[in-house]
């Protein structure tokens, strides 16, 4: 049996047995590239097979094969009464339900004491069945909570995507090999 670990194969048994190869779990960063002047507010990160994003991966149960890795992605926003901004809600299948970024003058780049560096979220996709994401939506919010709904940037201008990395903290990202 082959091993796929982060890129790395590994053979756990004689080379001349029959070889099963298992799927790579897929790690994910999303990361902002503008400044957002209300924080980021993500209601769902889904996944496709398709480049069109028609053909949503999902689970056999229907759940979302996204994992969001809560120790490494940006805190949230503090609880609001009876509202949770709360990792959840990126993958819960609602939009009505949002992520909320802990920071709400974000920028991408650390720029004083008062600013941090830039908002992430990590995320993994996990299937039992080899899974191939050919495309990644990230719905946000665009309006803000009052009647009517006034419009309003809680998204950046740019985004970027990396596949592969496994690490958040101190020392920044550690890109997997």
């Amino acid at each position: 049996t082959f091993n796929e670990t982060l890129g790395a194969w590994e053979l756990d048994a004689n080379p001349c047995e029959e070889v099963i190869l298992l799927p790579e779990i897929n790690y994910y960063r999303l990361s902002h590239r503008s400044r957002m002047d209300y924080g980021w507010r993500i209601s769902e990160i889904e996944v496709y097979s398709d480049d069109d994003c028609a053909t949503q991966i999902l689970r056999a149960d229907g759940s979302s094969p996204v994992t969001v890795i809560a120790e490494q992605t940006s805190p949230h926003y503090p609880r609001s009464g009876e509202t949770e901004f709360i990792f959840d809600h990126l993958v819960d299948g609602r939009t009505d339900t949002s992520y909320w970024s802990r920071c709400l003058n974000c920028n991408p780049y650390p720029v004083d004491e008062t600013h941090g560096s830039a908002v992430v979220v990590d995320f993994a996709v996990e299937s039992p069945d080899p899974v191939d994401v050919q495309c990644v939506k990230v719905t946000s919010r665009a309006t803000d909570s009052s009647s009517p709904p006034k419009d309003k940037q809680y998204f950046p201008c740019c985004v970027k995507l990396f596949r592969g990395w496994k690490k958040y903290g101190a020392d920044a990202a550690t890109k997997v090999e």
